[in-house]
Formats: C-alpha cells, structure tokens, sequence
C-alpha cells in the first residue's frame, strides 16, 4: 500500500489512498494507531502538512504536496470494506477502520488576514506593555 509521509510521521493509505485537485486534499488512512484528537492535531499542525509526500509501498517518492494547511474534516469509518483477498479458492473481504482527513489550501487572502492579525495581536500587546512569551 501506498503511504504518506510529514516530517517524520508516516501514514498508510486506503486503496483510494488520496483525492486532490488544485485547492482540496483528502487522504484516507488504514491502520492508524493514534485517536482521532491525535490525528486531528497532527494535521491542524502546519509544521507536518505543510509539505506531503506520497511513497510507494517500496519507499519510492512518487509526489509532493505543499500548501494543503487548512483542516476542514477529520473522520472515521469503522470495519469499512479495504480490500478483498483469495484463500483457498474463497474471496475473503478484508475489513479495517478509514480515517478521512480533508484538508484545503490556505488562499493568499486568508493568509495575508492572519499574518495581519498577527502582526496587530503583537503591537497591541507590545503598547500595552505585554511582552509576548516564546
């Protein structure tokens, strides 16, 4: 199976592994270990989706996505079909639980809105006399 990989965390991917188009990334994982609220922080955290690479099962890198930052949908399908297998001259359906992570591309606009903001939260706070901890 294919798998994804974000700054040393590495996921594995359904068989409709991801759907992307120029300003949505939806991936779907099997075998995820962490909770949702985990995984809901991971991929809330730009420091992991800000570059993504999609690995063939053999490790070989077949894509890279950048800029997919914005979560907008953490989801999950219990016992959901994965695949189907053949024992002993008998189809065998392979079940496992799906998480669905969305997530969008952060537009020039919103980004400009929030580096704004930012920079406003700051000087409020330096005129204020706050100094802001790190």
């Amino acid at each position: 199976m294919e798998k994804i990989k974000m700054n040393g965390k590495t996921f594995e991917l359904d068989f409709t592994g991801i759907v992307f188009s120029e300003n949505r990334l939806v991936i779907n994982m099997i075998n995820v270990t962490e909770g949702l609220e985990e995984i809901e922080k991971i991929f809330s955290d730009t420091v992991y989706t800000d570059r993504i690479e999609l690995a063939s099962e053999s490790d070989i890198l077949i894509k890279i996505f950048k800029g997919f930052t914005k979560l907008t949908e953490v989801s999950k399908e219990v016992e959901a079909h994965v695949s189907t297998k053949i024992v002993d001259d008998e189809e065998v359906v392979i079940k496992s639980d799906i998480i669905k992570i969305v997530l969008d591309k952060v537009s020039d606009v919103e980004k400009r809105v929030s580096d704004l903001e930012e920079t406003v939260d700051i000087l409020v706070l330096e005129n204020l006399g706050v100094k802001e901890e790190k």
